[in-house]
């Protein structure tokens, strides 16, 4: 990340606070796992995590299982991008 980044435009890293992250991944470091604050992204809520998942997991036009009842715009990010 740019060292500039909140210093001159008022914007965070778009993965989160270096800060945060770097707790978060102390937090939930183990004896047997050893996280990074470069192993932990941090979104502005749950559409934007269920968002990021999906384009990770998925491809355009893969079929992709929901819970019913489940997250009710999960439905509508799968459609948004092609699922």
């Amino acid at each position: 990340m740019s060292k500039n980044v909140g210093r001159i435009d008022g914007y965070t890293e778009f993965v989160g606070l270096a800060e945060a992250r770097e707790s978060i991944a102390q937090y939930f470091s183990s004896a047997n796992y050893s996280i990074t604050k470069d192993n932990v992204f941090l979104t502005a809520g749950g559409s934007l995590a269920i968002w990021v998942t999906i384009m990770l997991l998925a491809n355009e036009g893969d079929n992709f299982l929901f819970p019913s009842p489940g997250f009710p715009l999960a439905g509508v990010i799968a459609d948004s991008i092609g699922l």
